[in-house]
């Protein structure tokens, strides 16, 4: 049995008004996350090196970007801030 994914834009807006109620939460929660991973981001004050690595991976990796920074990177550039360890 071959199942054929490939939807042209006329079918998937046909298929939209069934799909809308899970497209759109997901969209904005995925919106909403990467928002809060930036300002969080952005509010630290680091050097521009570990910025631009974090803003990247926030970006680039969508859902599982700001994931990452809330469970490992945020925690870990505030020790790092806080013992003064500097990245020049």
């Amino acid at each position: 049995m071959k199942l054929n994914y490939n939807l042209n834009w006329q079918e998937f807006m046909e298929l939209f008004p069934e799909l809308a109620p899970v497209i759109i939460p997901v969209a904005i929660l995925a919106f909403v996350v990467m928002a809060a991973a930036l300002i969080s981001l952005f509010r630290k004050k680091l050097p521009f090196s570990q910025t631009a690595l974090w803003l990247i991976l926030i970006i680039a990796v969508n859902m599982i970007g700001p994931a990452i920074y809330f469970a490992v990177g945020s925690k870990m550039l505030d020790e790092k801030k806080q013992s003064g360890g500097h990245d020049r």
